[in-house]
């Protein structure tokens, strides 16, 4: 369950443990393992086809994985997978996943936050086919390297932008071409020290 912690034990001879994860477009969660130093775990987030979403190694407390602020655009179930980073390892540990509070911009503004540790982030927000949407991105503190600002209606891409930096003032202008709930995400990539900004959304 969502926020509870779950017990595991992974051994030479159950090297991993699997999890579904269903999930919607707009969900944001966080995973942590705490296996009290004996193991070395390893965090994978898969799609349903098998292919990589997300991985980490020892992101967490110790040798121990941690994977925050996980966004998914579309719905979907997911498998979270646990293992050892040594094929010999052994021991016992739990596994929690947190569903973060979605962000709305239909309730007003949101607040981003990025760093080293949770590169990315997601607002959402309704809209109808034709409106003229503008986000504004207003800088608090911090600086990044490079940015990626992408919307997206049941997985289909409709608005990308991408800056070396950003300004104090940052106003993101596109037409939407459909109706739906849309699934702004934010992403730092590079060196960047991590960065706070809040965001408006205006919507003719």
């Amino acid at each position: 369950e969502f926020g509870e912690p779950t017990a595991f034990n992974i051994s030479p001879e159950n090297p991993a443990v699997y999890y579904e994860l269903p999930l919607s477009a707009g969900s944001n969660v966080n995973v942590s393992v705490d296996s009290e130093g004996a193991l070395d775990t390893v965090l994978q987030v898969l799609y349903a086809d098998g292919s990589e979403f997300a991985y980490d190694d020892d992101g967490g407390s110790g040798l121990d994985a941690e994977l925050n602020n996980l966004v998914f655009t579309t719905d979907g179930t997911y498998l979270l997978v646990v293992s050892s980073f040594l094929t010999d390892g052994s021991g016992n540990g739990t596994v929690t996943v947190i569903e973060n509070p979605v962000k709305s911009l239909d309730e007003g503004d949101v607040n981003i936050t990025l760093s080293d540790k949770a590169y990315t982030d997601l607002a959402v927000f309704e809209a109808e086919e034709g409106d003229v949407i503008t986000l504004n991105l207003e800088k608090l503190s911090g600086s990044v390297e490079d940015l990626y600002v992408y919307a997206t209606v049941d997985g289909m891409q409709v608005m990308y932008y991408t800056t070396m930096g950003i300004p104090d003032n940052l106003p993101l202008m596109f037409v939407m071409p459909m109706s739906g709930e849309v699934v702004v995400t934010f992403e730092e990539f590079g060196y960047g020290g991590g960065i706070s900004f809040n965001v408006t959304l205006e919507k003719e």
